[in-house]
């Protein structure tokens, strides 16, 4: 009879100890991709943009495009924000991304609507499509530019 105890116990105690290995072990949600997790899952973000490639860069910074003197830049601090809602409702929503573009030294501004299905930008540059293909909750922003 104590045998049996103590293989029971020794069975229960090796149940918990893998239960609680596993929960130990399973990572994190803020390390998983995509929720500015850790830095293996950093995204690339560029200085330089290199046409038809979507690429990441930052808000706020110059971004030069390749092999020109023309530039863009997002001229504001923009995130990924759901706004409030209440649970189960269905939310549609559009974030507007400010931008300035500089093509040939004259500077065109815009306002990318992530999420309009319009799709109007409103600058009026000669050489260049801008759109916005991703944005991130930490403000990363992946851009397409392509030419006209």
């Amino acid at each position: 009879m104590k045998k049996t105890i103590l293989i029971v116990a020794v069975f229960f105690a090796i149940v918990v100890i893998l239960a609680l290995g596993i929960f130990f072990m399973k990572p994190k949600q803020s390390d998983e991709p995509g929720n500015g997790g850790t830095d293996s899952d950093k995204i690339k973000m560029v200085s330089q943009i290199t046409l038809g490639s979507k690429q990441y860069i930052n808000s706020l910074k110059k971004i030069n495009i390749s092999e020109t003197d023309d530039y863009i830049m997002v001229t504001e601090d923009v995130k990924w924000e759901v706004p409030e809602h209440d649970k189960g409702e269905t939310v549609s929503f559009s974030i507007a991304i400010p931008y300035i573009i500089v093509v040939d030294d004259v500077e065109y501004t815009g306002i990318y609507e992530l999420g309009d299905y319009s799709k109007i930008t409103g600058d009026k540059n000669p050489k260049y499509n801008f759109s916005v293909t991703n944005l991130t909750k930490n403000g990363e922003i992946e851009v397409l530019i392509t030419t006209k």
